[in-house]
This record gives structure tokens, sequence and C-alpha cells, in this order.
């Protein structure tokens, strides 16, 4: 859970050595939207994540409101806040991360709208 709390931090510092040096080589993830940008892999992928989702919210900031430990997979529930690129209308955007670590690095991630989508895909639905 500790890796989940500095991988937001230094996103939000807009650190991206101290971002990416918690992230495998070979990472894929994947955004609510990934029917539009498709998957990410990789460290260009995670750039490229990175590059979009702030060309869209240059000011986006997450915090993280609820995190369970559910082994080598982290459940989170973050509050992202932001403005789209030359708007003055604030953004409010909850989303349900799932993360798949191992020796201390991000090898998976996807993103759900709500619990209840991300529990299913954990294998934790009722």
């Amino acid at each position: 859970m500790e890796l989940a709390y500095r991988a937001v931090e230094a996103f939000n510092r807009r650190d991206w050595d101290d971002f990416v040096a918690l992230i495998d080589d070979e990472v894929e993830l994947e955004s609510r939207l990934v029917a539009v940008e498709g998957r990410y892999r990789g460290h260009e992928g995670l750039r490229r994540w990175w590059e979009d989702i702030l060309a869209a919210f240059p000011d986006y900031s997450a915090e993280i409101e609820v995190i369970r430990d559910l082994g080598d997979v982290t459940l989170t529930h973050i509050r992202g806040w932001a403005h789209g690129a030359g708007s003055t209308a604030p953004v409010v955007d909850p989303s349900w991360e799932l993360a798949k670590w191992r020796d201390g690095k991000l090898v998976w991630w996807r993103s759900y709208s709500t619990e209840p989508e991300a529990l299913e895909a954990a294998g934790l639905s009722e």
C-alpha cells in the first residue's frame, strides 16, 4: 500500500523519475477509456498516458480515499480533481484502481468507474 501512496504523491508533484521508478519496465495499464485510448504498455506507454492526461487536465491531482491490500493486488479508491485544458469548470474524477505489484514495482493497473466493477475484476464480487 505504501507504494500506491508514493506513486500518487510522485504524480501530484509531476516527478516523472520518482513515478517511473515504481513501475515495472513491462507494465500494462488500462484507463476507463480503454476503448478510445487502447492499452498502454511499458514505460513508453506510461509516458503517453502521463502526457495524455496532463494535456487534457493540466492541473490534475489525485488523492487516495480508501486503499485495500489484497495480497499482491491493491484496490484503491481515488478522487481526482482538475480543470479541463482551457477551462475554468472543475472536474471531479472518482475511480477505483486495481494494481498488481511484484518485487516492489507496479506491473498491471486498470481503472474502473465503480467499486463493484473493480471487485468483480479482482474475483471478489459476491
